[in-house]
Protein backbone atom coordinates (compact mmCIF):
# COMPACT_ATOMS: atom_id res chain seq x y z
CA UNK A 1 0.00 0.00 0.00
CA UNK A 2 1.38 3.52 -0.43
CA UNK A 3 1.12 6.39 2.13
CA UNK A 4 -1.20 8.46 -0.20
CA UNK A 5 -2.15 10.53 3.25
CA UNK A 6 1.46 11.14 3.99
CA UNK A 7 2.95 12.00 0.18
CA UNK A 8 -0.21 14.79 0.31
CA UNK A 9 1.02 15.70 3.90
CA UNK A 10 4.60 16.10 2.44
CA UNK A 11 2.98 17.52 -0.42
CA UNK A 12 0.83 20.57 1.43
CA UNK A 13 3.67 21.02 3.37
CA UNK A 14 6.16 22.48 0.82
CA UNK A 15 3.55 23.96 -0.96
CA UNK A 16 3.34 25.94 2.13
CA UNK A 17 7.16 26.25 2.52
CA UNK A 18 7.12 27.82 -0.99
CA UNK A 19 4.02 29.68 -0.93
CA UNK A 20 5.83 31.54 2.43
CA UNK A 21 8.99 31.70 0.89
CA UNK A 22 7.33 33.53 -2.36
CA UNK A 23 4.90 36.01 -0.03
CA UNK A 24 7.30 36.77 2.81
CA UNK A 25 5.34 38.10 5.07
CA UNK A 26 7.02 40.38 8.07
CA UNK A 27 6.19 37.87 10.72
CA UNK A 28 7.92 35.10 8.56
CA UNK A 29 11.33 34.54 9.90
CA UNK A 30 13.19 34.14 6.67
Amino acid sequence: NIPIKRQFNIIKSVKLRLFLHLQRPCWYPL
